[in-house]
């Protein structure tokens, strides 16, 4: 019996993931037999069993074949797809941001979808992981999400010379860190002003707040509003994300929102739709979601 298990285990290792029909050929077995020769491996913990499956059955593998389990993918049922998608793009997931539907099927989907309780900024939150995120991807999304230390700035006295005025003329390198520096914090002045950008572009299209709220201070910005057609007044979801590049991820995420609360939706950002993003709006969310940069 060692030396079939070694068998099988060493099929595994260089044919995983695979079936129990594959294993019984190899063996000349019943698919029962092979099964329980693989089920011994698992509790052995030599080999990993799928949650997902194929025909009704799992697949088996051996760590370090995990980016080989897409082939569940299409046994997958279509909303778990939906969140195997997003994950996969996004690589990591708020728990809270996301759709019921999507927060139900990233629990179904095991084998692909890692919880993690994390803080960040104080506060506790359950992130979602894909299965295959690197260490580096999950650092710049932390190093995204988290803000940085408030610094407060004191003034420094004012020392008048009334005997004598002194002109001194800047260093040059002084008078370049100066510009620089001027130039970040009209960036940073852009950023926290996205709710006026989104409050500007309102006023201008005469669109009607009737509920407003604030996701994510200077971020996300979620809202139900009344926008003037041809038609008269038609009721819109509206998101506001404050985002340099919005991607196909976003949009599945914002559009499930807006199908849940039955309404067609309006995306602004002051960001770029990915290549795929806009495929995904022409070919997918035509009539159902309108992008507007601004």
């Amino acid at each position: 019996m060692s030396e079939l298990r070694a068998y099988v285990l060493d099929y595994v290792k260089k044919n995983g993931p695979v079936l129990p029909v594959h294993v019984s050929k190899i063996i000349n077995r019943e698919i029962m037999y092979a099964s329980a020769v693989l089920s011994e491996l698992v509790s052995r913990k030599e080999v990993v069993i799928s949650h997902a499956k194929i025909g009704g059955s799992p697949v088996y593998y051996v760590k370090g074949q995990e980016s080989k389990l897409g082939i569940l993918y299409d046994n997958l049922p279509q909303r778990e797809k939906e969140a195997y998608d997003i994950l996969k793009e996004d690589k990591v997931l708020f728990d809270r941001e996301c759709p019921p539907a999507i927060r139900v099927a990233l629990r179904n989907i095991k084998d692909f979808a890692i919880p993690l309780k994390q803080k960040i900024n104080n506060e506790e939150h359950l992130l979602w992981l894909w299965h295959l995120i690197t260490d580096e991807e999950f650092k710049i999304f932390l190093d995204k999400h988290t803000e940085e230390p408030k610094i407060e700035i004191r003034e420094t006295p004012k020392i008048e010379i009334e005997e004598e005025k002194i002109e001194i003329k800047e260093p040059e390198i002084i008078k370049k860190f100066s510009e620089k520096k001027k130039t970040v914090k009209k960036a940073k002045k852009t950023e926290e002003n996205f709710y006026e950008l989104v409050n500007d572009y309102i006023n201008k299209n005469n669109v009607s707040i009737i509920n407003e709220e604030i996701i994510k201070k200077n971020k996300e910005i979620d809202m139900i509003v009344k926008v003037s057609s041809g038609l008269g007044k038609l009721d819109f979801y509206l998101a506001a994300r404050n985002k340099k590049n919005i991607s196909e991820g976003d949009l599945s995420l914002v559009y499930n929102k807006g199908q849940s609360k039955k309404l067609p939706v309006l995306f602004l950002s002051n960001g770029e739709l990915s290549k795929k993003a806009q495929e995904y709006i022409n070919k997918e969310l035509k009539g159902y979601l309108i992008f507007k940069k601004i």
